[in-house]
Order: structure tokens, then sequence, then C-alpha cells
């Protein structure tokens, strides 16, 4: 979460210029909280999980604010899509950051089984 000191601030309008975070390459970092962060909100917001639960959530989510306020705030208003916080190619780092903290998709396809003559 630290990373995200390198976008966020009072000085910060939103998008910001890719120059902030390509050089860097902290795009990779940024699409692993970014997903964190999301996850956080539809936690918070899931009125299925016991009223406890979404308390931490939203703990959470409070802490965090306090010191991102602008970027959860543009975050939040645009679904969490990354290009809101600045215009580039996110699509690599997004599909990264979904493997690392979902892991790989499932497929579909089944395994083949051997057939013994």
């Amino acid at each position: 979460m630290q990373r995200l000191d390198d976008i966020s601030g009072e000085h910060f309008t939103y998008p910001v210029d890719p120059i902030f975070i390509e050089p860097s390459g902290t795009e990779w970092d940024l699409a692993e909280c970014f997903l964190y962060l999301e996850n956080i909100h539809k936690h918070m917001n899931n009125m299925s999980m016991s009223p406890r639960i979404r308390a931490k959530y939203a703990a959470t989510w409070q802490m965090i604010r306090a010191r991102h306020q602008r970027l959860l705030d543009c975050l939040e208003a645009h679904n969490f899509d990354a290009n809101a916080v600045s215009k580039m190619d996110w699509k690599k780092a997004v599909k990264r950051a979904r493997q690392v903290y979902l892991g790989p998709k499932p497929t579909s396809a089944r395994p083949t089984q051997s057939h013994k003559p």
C-alpha cells in the first residue's frame, strides 16, 4: 500500500500523468493495490456478510481513506478502473495482479483420459 503514496496526495489530480508511474514500473504494484482496495470495498458493502465482518472491512477502508481520500474517491467513482487514475495501458499489470491475487483461472476443458488397449 506504500506505492499509493507515489500517486496520492493533495497535489495530485486524476488522471495523473503516466510519467509518475511508468518510468519506475510501479504499475505492477499499483494494479495489485487497486484490486486489494476493490476487494475491501466489495466486502464492506456485501450485505450477505455478517455485520461484524463488514465493519472490519469498513474500518480498513476508513483507515486507508484517511491517508488517500482523493485517490479512493476517484477509484470508487470509476468502479476501480485504473484508467481513471492514469491514462495508460494497464492491461498486463491488471492481468498479472488478478493472477497473483485471485490465482489462475480454472480451465473449462476436461483433462484427457488415457485409454488402454
